[in-house]
């Protein structure tokens, strides 16, 4: 039986269940300055920081419910949960600082970009540190522990998350709000990586395995004027298919990325002007359908060498997609679809696709 998708009527209990992930991730709550300390002018220290942890955005959780039908057989449904903090990753540090009339935990925190990006994020008002909530004693000199959010996850990207290379410094502010002047620089490196479902220890969100960026390709549109001939059609040929599954008794990262399915293309194309390395590819569904509909880019992408291609300058791009689902079917999810792929030089010429490339898998 085919099964239908469905927004899960049980999402009310999953945000319920994330209340505390949201609850510890401080900087949904703003903080308040008491504007009646018009006297105290003198700011807190300098303050110092160390990263604990990056916590990726959940995102949406996919699985499979049995959901019973009068008179009749259940019906299985692919169901998604969303929590309230779907959208937001955040970053876990233990800061400190001193101030001549305010507590630690009384303490505001502003956090700024500096570098890298995601670009407009990690800014907005001060936050509270978790101690401001559990009521715990902090001693004038001790350290606590505060969580700066950014967005990192929008509905169009599914499982996929991008790598994070970003750098923040953070002020404080104290209750009268004189601000500290700002921390040395926290560097914030994460790499590209795909929700996997939950596995022991995640408490039902999403875990996350590492994958290969698919990175955005773009022409030197300079070079238009001089350079009108497109490249020859590209030969294409799949390498490899590796079909995900779900292993009990393993560690979690290991579980995780055993979830991961990859399609393994080797590519090769040639232009007049345009090294081979510097071409960019585009790939486009001819027929069928993706095992995720998000496993291409509409813009063009780029490649990497491969020694073990079967072309003599070949190039390799691995599809990869989360290809494990909590409760799915056995047997599940054959693939069958049909690729065109095009190149395209520096220039911005693009070839004639190529021959179409079959990926075919049978169910596992």
């Amino acid at each position: 039986m085919k099964p239908f998708r469905l927004l899960a009527a049980l999402v009310l209990a999953h945000v319920l269940l994330a209340w505390g992930q949201d609850a510890l991730a401080t900087s949904y709550v703003r903080w308040q300055s008491d504007m009646s300390r018009a006297d105290d002018s003198l700011p807190p220290s300098r303050p110092s920081l160390k990263l604990v942890a990056i916590h990726r955005a959940p995102g949406t959780r996919l699985f499979y419910s049995k959901v019973p039908q009068g008179g009749g057989r259940d019906s299985l449904m692919l169901a998604e949960s969303r929590s309230s903090s779907a959208a937001s990753g955040y970053v876990e540090l233990r800061v400190r600082t001193h101030d001549d009339r305010s507590s630690s935990d009384r303490l505001g925190w502003r956090s700024r970009l500096v570098a890298g990006g995601p670009a407009g994020d990690f800014g907005g008002g001060p936050v509270p540190v978790a101690e401001y909530f559990s009521q715990a004693a902090v001693p004038d000199t001790g350290w606590c522990t505060l969580h700066v959010r950014w967005q990192d996850w929008r509905s169009e990207m599914g499982g996929y998350r991008e790598a994070l290379h970003a750098g923040i410094v953070l002020t404080c502010l104290d209750r009268a709000r004189n601000e500290s002047e700002p921390s040395d620089t926290v560097w914030l490196d994460a790499p590209a990586c795909i929700a996997v479902g939950a596995v022991p220890g995640t408490n039902g969100y999403n875990a996350f395995a590492a994958r290969r960026p698919m990175l955005a390709w773009k022409p030197d549109m300079t070079r238009r004027s001089l350079d009108r001939t497109p490249p020859d059609r590209p030969l294409a040929r799949v390498m490899a298919i590796e079909r995900g599954v779900n292993f009990e008794g393993v560690s979690p990262d290991s579980m995780a990325a055993r979830r991961v399915g990859t399609i393994k293309l080797a590519l090769a194309s040639h232009d007049d002007q345009t090294a081979e390395p510097e071409l960019g590819y585009r790939l486009h569904l001819a027929a069928g359908e993706l095992p995720e509909w998000r496993l291409l880019r509409e813009e063009p992408v780029m490649t990497w060498e491969d020694g073990s291609s079967p072309f003599k300058t070949g190039r390799r791009l691995d599809l990869v997609w989360a290809d494990w689902i909590e409760g799915q079917p056995r047997p599940c999810c054959a693939i069958h679809f049909g690729l065109l792929i095009t190149s395209i030089d520096r220039a911005g010429n693009e070839s004639a696709p190529s021959d179409t490339v079959w990926v075919e898998a049978p169910p596992k």
